[in-house]
């Protein structure tokens, strides 16, 4: 910094930011700010319908539901 000002550094860690998010809520919400009911029920079918499995090492394991939190990459 110039002229020996002051400066300022914010440092905000949102890497699980996204785990926590409750779908019903995230729902009402794009639903009560105007959003296309057509995508909203996309929104909530790619949602509430997903399964995932967990492969440790060799083993994979049976699908189970998500319940919460956003997909991501």
């Amino acid at each position: 910094v110039s002229n020996h000002g002051e400066m300022y550094i914010l440092l905000l860690d949102v890497s699980q930011a996204f785990d926590i998010v409750n779908y019903v809520r995230l729902l009402r919400t794009l639903r009560d700010r105007g959003m296309c009911p057509l995508i909203c029920r996309f929104i909530a079918f790619s949602y509430t319908q997903q399964k995932i499995r967990v492969k440790w090492s060799e083993c994979i394991s049976e699908p189970f539901t998500v319940t919460n939190g956003v997909k991501q990459g």
